[in-house]
C-alpha cells in the first residue's frame, strides 16, 4: 500500500482513483447455511458435490436436494479456521460452520474472494469469527472495473497454478506407474515393462545378501556432522528447534555413523516414507534409526526406488514388534531376511534407477516452478490490494 494514500503498490494503466474505505459486510451478503446441510455422510460417486473450505473441498456427493445453486459464481467460509473458496457449480456443505458469502451489486465476487486472502485478521481460538471479526474488517475497495481486472488477473494466476499442480499429479502418477511395472509382480520372475536387451530372471535373494548393518556410533564432528533423517527427504541439516550440538559436546554423546548410498529406516514412520538411501554423504544421525551399508552387488538408486514400493513397505510392517508408535521396532536381524526380486545384472539396476531418478527430477522441477508461481502470487496480493 502507498504510505499516503489508499491505493496499492502494483496498479493497472489508467486507474488512478483512491480506494474507499468500507467494511466486508458492505460488499458481501451473508446467507445462513442451514438449508443446504448434507443429512448424510454416506457419500455416492456421483450427484451434488459437499463441500468444505479447507484443503479437503470436495468431500463426496450426495443425491439430496435443497442445494444450493444460485448465484453463482459464490464464496464458502470457514467460520472457524477462516479458509474460503469460490465456487462456480450447486452443491450442498457438510457443516454449519460454513458461511456462504455473495457480492452485492457495488463488488465484483472474484476480487470480493482474492481481498479475503489478502487480508489479515486475528483468529481467535476454536471460535466463530465472520459475523464479530471478519464483516467489520475495515477494507480499502477500488471501483468495480478495477476489481474486475484484480479479480480476472488473479483468476488467470490461479489457473496457472492449477495448471502446473495437474503436471505433478501426471509426473508422480507416472512415477506410481513405473514403480509398479518397471519390479516383478506378486509371483513373476520378470517385470511387465522391460528395457530392451534385458532378458535374464530376476533373482531372489535375502536383504543380508545385498546390506550389511552399520552400528558403529560416535561423537559428532567436522567429518561426520550431526544431521537429521526427514522422511521422504533423507539426510538433512537439523532444525533450530532440534538442533543440540552444544548439548553432544558436552555430554560427549554418541550418535549413529552413516556414509553415502547407506540405506536408512525408522521403525516407526515406515509408511510416512522415513526410509531412504543416505545422498548426504558422512554424518551422524539419531540411534533409533537401523542404517545399512550396501554391497557391490546393487546399486543406490535402484535399491532407492525398490525400498519405496509399497509392497516391500509391507514386508517390513510384518516383522514390527511392538504395541504402541514410538515403541515399534523392525529388529536389524529380522530386516536382513525380506526376500527380495533383484536383476541379474548391474546393467538393468542402472537403467531402472536412471529412469526413475529422471522422473524425480521432472517432479523436483515442476514443484520448484509452483513454489515459485505461489511466491509470485503472495507477492501481488501484497502489492495489488491496500489493507
Amino acid at each position: 500500500m502507498n504510505e499516503h494514500k489508499a491505493v496499492p503498490n502494483i496498479r493497472f494503466n489508467g486507474f488512478e482513483d483512491v480506494w474507499k474505505s468500507m467494511k466486508f459486510k458492505n460488499i458481501l451478503n451473508y446467507e445462513r447455511p442451514d438449508k443446504y446441510i448434507v443429512k448424510s455422510d454416506n457419500y455416492s460417486n456421483n450427484g451434488i458435490p459437499v463441500l468444505t473450505a479447507n484443503k479437503s473441498f470436495i468431500l463426496g456427493y450426495t443425491l439430496e436436494s435443497s442445494f444450493y445453486e444460485k448465484p453463482l459464481p459464490i464464496i464458502i467460509f470457514d467460520d472457524f479456521t477462516l479458509d474460503c473458496k469460490l465456487v462456480k457449480f450447486p452443491f450442498k456443505i457438510k457443516s454449519s460452520a460454513i458461511k456462504i458469502l455473495s457480492s452485492n451489486n457495488f463488488s465484483d465476487i472474484w476480487f470480493d474472494f482474492y481481498l479475503l486472502k489478502a487480508t489479515s485478521f486475528i483468529k481467535e481460538g476454536h471460535a466463530r469469527h465472520y459475523i464479530s471479526i471478519v464483516q467489520n474488517k475495515k477494507i480499502n475497495v477500488p471501483d468495480k472495473q478495477e476489481q474486475q481486472k484484480i479479480g480476472n488477473f488473479f483468476a488467470k494466476l490461479d489457473k496457472l497454478l492449477d495448471l502446473q499442480q495437474q503436471k505433478i499429479d501426471k509426473l508422480e502418477l507416472l512415477k506410481k506407474t513405473l514403480l509398479q511395472k518397471l519390479f516383478p509382480k506378486h509371483d513373476a520372475k520378470i517385470p511387465e515393462l522391460r528395457f530392451k536387451g534385458c532378458k535374464e530372471d530376476w533373482r531372489d535373494k535375502k536383504t543380508l545378501e545385498l546390506v550389511s548393518e552399520r552400528n558403529s556410533k560416535i561423537i559428532p564432528n567436522d567429518d561426520y556432522p550431526l544431521k537429521a533423517f526427514i522422511a521422504k527427504k533423507g539426510i538433512s541439516e537439523k532444525g533450530e528447534k532440534y538442533n543440540r550440538s552444544f548439548l553432544v559436546k558436552s555430554r560427549q554423546k554418541k550418535y549413529k555413523k552413516t556414509e553415502y548410498g547407506d540405506l536408512i529406516y525408522s521403525s516407526n514412520n515406515l509408511e510416512v516414507g522415513s526410509i531412504g538411501i543416505n545422498r548426504y554423504g558422512n554424518a551422524c544421525i539419531s540411534p533409533v534409526y537401523s542404517i545399512f551399508k550396501v554391497n557391490n552387488s546393487l546399486t543406490y538408486d535402484f535399491l532407492g526406488y525398490l525400498i519405496q514400493r509399497k509392497e516391500f513397505i509391507f514386508n517390513m510392517i510384518r516383522y514390527r514388534q511392538g504395541v504402541t508408535y514410538g515403541q515399534w521396532k523392525i529388529h536389524e536381524s529380522d530386516f536382513l531376511n525380506i526376500q527380495v526380486l533383484v536383476p541379474e545384472t548391474i546393467d538393468e539396476q542402472q537403467k531402472i534407477g536412471n529412469l526413475l531418478s529422471k522422473v524425480d527430477q521432472l517432479i523436483e522441477l515442476a514443484n520448484k516452478k509452483l513454489q515459485n508461481f505461489q511466491q509470485i502470487k503472495k507477492c501481488l496480493l501484497q502489492n495489488m490490494f491496500v489493507e
